[in-house]
């Protein structure tokens, strides 16, 4: 036997991995807008994945608190642009249910209908979008097509294609057009002929299956941590929708027709698979409606409100099932013509949330399918702006964010207001509190000490108010009654923060 030699040759720096750290948009076309992933790739593998957002804040919710409850309308159906109807009809609910107010029935059934029509043109703009996101250009026109039918008469009945307006608080803005429900029929009757085209043209196609089969899997309990909803949490076994769990509007009488679509694999065939067979449902749904509406006798489809519309003092919550997930509203009145305060749960932002589960572990090729099978709209994914996801801190507590701002009070305090080295005070205005950018006090006293004015700013840094909620039972269906409890500073005494 011939010996043999064996020789240790070094390769250097090459055998070690080195993890590349690479940025999907907030430009990329796949992102669906200025939506930014940072990845963390080792090799062709993602290791981690990070969603960035805050490049299309709306700031909806803090100018909901300047417009009264007619104007708001036209800030709640811009965040997610291709579900406008449903997002506005979330809020005049919230305020109705404030209101004790009863819609008339024409205007419920005509409500539903047009919230399902809704529903059609957002999920065709997915089944469009998605198959061409992985290279198939075909669907895009078919989906449009029938996008374009629906358009119409969504048109014709709001005088708007994208930002409809047509909800008002206590029914809609006006009743139907004559002859409107015949082509409305004859709209749904053509798009529901022709639906089968994405059965065969994108389900049949052998390379889409490839491409989303077992890709991008999401599991019941991801969906439970992450909040997710809507026909990406039904497509992982999740059986949860409000139309039938939780009926408002008129979904209690289509309970026949309701059909709540769910898969058990959790992938992205999954998720496009329930979209699909739950846009037949909501053309089986608006058809349904057409059939009552037509049995209905002609009435009213609004409520006469005062020039001057005021809700009650108190809060309450309304949530409903949009096209992309469960859309909530928590609403805050203090007995004035514009809301205290109007907090949106946007079904994109918990979604979108599920890809640091998602995409860890698949290859970067896959990262595109799985990003477009969540079906998301960046506008809603914050619609409130960057700071209204933050949790309220805990009393006496300061947020990490206002750390910094309490360094910026110390200097405020010293300088601006130039508190004595003794600690003599030095009157602060109530003109001068409100001109102040560290927002409204409640003075006591008008005078403060450098001390006190630090804890103020430290509060107001961390978007503390000087009256806080509590629920106290009103019994008037579920709404309760703000009592007002003043924050107070000892007096001499020092400024703590506690940063969360």
């Amino acid at each position: 036997m011939t010996p043999t030699t064996e020789t240790m040759v070094g390769i250097g720096g090459a055998a070690e991995s080195t993890d590349m750290v690479l940025n999907i948009g907030p430009q990329h076309p796949s992102t669906h807008g200025v939506l930014r992933l940072k990845l963390v790739l080792d090799g062709e593998r993602i290791t981690s994945a990070e969603p960035v957002i805050g490049y299309m804040h709306r700031g909806a919710e803090k100018l909901f608190e300047a417009r009264d409850y007619r104007q708001i309308i036209v800030l709640a159906n811009r965040h997610d642009w291709l579900s406008a109807f449903s997002n506005e009809l979330g809020v005049v609910l919230a305020v109705e249910r404030m209101l004790g107010m009863e819609v008339p029935t024409r205007a419920v059934w005509t409500r539903t209908l047009l919230a399902e029509l809704n529903r059609v043109l957002n999920h065709l703009m997915f089944l469009g979008s998605y198959p061409l996101e992985l290279g198939g250009i075909t669907p895009v026109f078919y989906a449009f097509r029938e996008r374009e039918v629906l358009q119409n008469v969504m048109e014709e009945v709001s005088g708007g294609r994208m930002h409809y307006m047509f909800n008002r608080v206590g029914g809609l803005k006006e009743d139907l057009p004559a002859g409107w429900t015949a082509r409305a029929r004859a709209a749904v009757s053509a798009v529901r002929s022709r639906m089968g085209v994405f059965d065969d043209l994108v389900l049949g196609n052998e390379i889409f299956r490839g491409r989303t089969r077992g890709v991008g899997a999401l599991s019941p309990e991801a969906v439970h941590a992450y909040g997710v909803s809507g026909p990406i949490a039904r497509a992982s076994g999740v059986d949860f929708d409000l139309r039938r769990d939780e009926p408002y509007l008129a979904y209690g009488e289509l309970q026949d027709t309701l059909k709540v679509v769910t898969r058990a694999e959790g992938d992205c065939l999954a998720r496009f698979e329930c979209l699909l067979e739950q846009t037949h449902n909501a053309l089986a749904l608006a058809d349904a409606c057409l059939d009552r509406l037509a049995e209905l006798a002609p009435g009213p489809v609004n409520q006469r409100l005062p020039k001057v519309l005021k809700a009650p003092e108190g809060h309450t919550y309304a949530w409903t099932e949009n096209p992309l997930g469960i859309n909530g509203y928590y609403l805050v009145s203090k007995g004035e013509k514009t809301p205290y305060r109007l907090k949106l749960r946007s079904a994109s932002y918990n979604n979108i949330q599920a890809l640091t589960e998602l995409l860890p572990g698949t290859l970067i090729a896959d990262m595109v399918a799985i990003l477009g099978s969540l079906f998301f709209v960046v506008g809603d994914i914050e619609p409130g702006g960057p700071s209204h996801r933050k949790s309220p801190s805990p009393p006496g507590a300061v947020s990490s964010a206002a750390c910094d701002a309490l360094a910026r009070a110390r200097t405020y305090a010293a300088g601006s207001v130039r508190a004595s080295a003794s600690g003599g005070r030095t009157p602060v205005t109530p003109r001068a509190c409100r001109a102040s950018r560290w927002g409204r006090i409640r003075a006591s006293g008008g005078a403060h000490s450098g001390a006190h004015l630090v804890a103020w700013a430290a509060a107001h840094a961390s978007r503390a108010t000087c009256a806080v909620m509590s629920q106290e039972p009103s019994g008037t269906g579920g709404v309760s009654r703000p009592a007002r409890k003043p924050v107070s500073v000892p007096k001499g005494g020092r400024a703590a923060a506690v940063c969360a």
